[in-house]
């Protein structure tokens, strides 16, 4: 078992956050709650010790630091396996494109990249921000035409449950 497939961490998204500013003023929101978010707010609270001024260039930094070691840091929420999968499938390939190119484990790694690709296709997001999230994986994975043919109308389905007007995505990866 790796270190990723043992760790996933996901903050509450039926709470309220709030954000510090330089001036010091709170801002709360209702919005769904991001790693990212609730990092930047801990940076900005008086709970932490040193004062950082751009808290969420930190918090970023935070992020892609726990997901090179190999953590997957996904919001909680209806789309939770899919942001999952996505992280898998681009820690994959990370680790894959590490590692040099006559290295065998670089395309084993490549090789599992490709499954979860096609396991996140087949993925439906329940969130406009899990359908996106997952158009975007669709677009980088660079599916063959034969492929896309079915996935478009999977997209089109999503799309139109989910109230996502105009024109279906280009899902083709630029070339």
């Amino acid at each position: 078992m790796t270190q990723a497939d043992r760790v996933h961490t996901t903050p509450p998204t039926n709470t309220r956050i709030t954000n510090r500013h330089p001036a010091g003023a709170r801002m709360t929101s209702s919005r769904e709650l991001h790693p990212r978010d609730v990092l930047a707010d801990l940076l900005g609270s008086e709970d932490f010790p040193a004062e950082i001024a751009d808290t969420e260039g930190v918090a970023d930094l935070i992020l892609q630091r726990l997901r090179d070691a190999g953590f997957v840091v996904v919001p909680d929420g209806p789309d939770v396996a899919l942001f999952a999968a996505i992280e898998n499938w681009r820690g994959l390939w990370r680790a894959s494109e590490k590692l040099p190119d006559r290295d065998q484990r670089g395309n084993e790694l490549a090789l599992q990249a490709m499954d979860v690709e096609f396991d996140v296709a087949a993925m439906e997001p329940s969130t406009v921000e899990g359908y996106h999230a997952w158009v975007d994986t669709i677009r980088e994975s660079q599916f063959d035409d034969r492929d896309l043919y079915e996935i478009v109308s999977r997209v089109g389905r999503a799309a139109g449950r989910l109230g996502i007007a105009g024109d279906l995505p280009d899902l083709r990866a630029p070339r």
